[in-house]
């Protein structure tokens, strides 16, 4: 095939037109993929933002009953105390 009717620069002919019929069928292939990867992303993010709105859900209602245990034991020392007092002990 070294004659001139099959190699033009080195490469067959025949891969050529193989290379841009695969180049013709490729075309327009980025918006698509663009699409997946932009919805892909964005799905990700709102992941992220879900997780840390909940994170900090989590972290105010630990605060909440962290301040209410405490509340309450300084209420029971309170009233133990008050108690203790009133009958003389």
């Amino acid at each position: 095939m070294r004659g001139s009717q099959g190699w033009r620069g080195g490469w067959p002919v025949v891969r050529v037109a193989a290379c841009r019929a695969v180049r013709r069928a490729e075309r327009g292939a980025v918006a698509p993929l663009a699409a997946v990867l932009l919805t892909l992303l964005l799905s990700l993010a709102g992941l992220g933002v879900d997780v840390a709105y909940l994170y900090d859900a989590r972290l105010a209602m630990q605060s909440a009953v962290d301040l209410a245990a405490l509340a309450g034991a300084e209420e029971a020392a309170t009233t133990r105390s008050r108690v203790r007092s009133r009958i003389g002990v």
